[in-house]
């Protein structure tokens, strides 16, 4: 909100369109974008697998629509979010090491 009506004060004062440059593609905004990425990726990933891995853990059970994230000696959601988390923090240290030193 406060950034809109700076840049609309700053457009009425000049009497022009102000350029704004949205997303420029720095090393600091592409830091930046790629946590966003790999948040959402892992966001993604929980739901999808909550999905398919519905269903209750007892099969006499009535209740069909709750849905089990592998809680019964299943480690298939925690190593492919670990997975995820190590590649984005390799990921993040190699682009950060590059801006740094070359």
């Amino acid at each position: 909100m406060g950034f809109g009506l700076a840049m609309l004060k700053t457009a009425m004062k000049k009497k022009k369109p102000v350029p704004v440059d949205v997303f420029p593609i720095t090393s600091k905004s592409l830091l930046d974008f790629l946590s966003i990425i790999i948040t959402l990726v892992c966001l993604g990933v929980t739901f999808v697998y909550g999905i398919l891995h519905r269903g209750s853990e007892n099969p006499e059970s009535k209740v069909k629509d709750k849905i089990s994230f592998g809680y019964k000696k299943s480690q298939k959601l925690a190593k492919m979010l670990g997975f995820l988390y190590v590649l984005f923090i390799l990921t993040s240290t190699v682009v950060a090491v590059k801006n740094a030193y070359f």
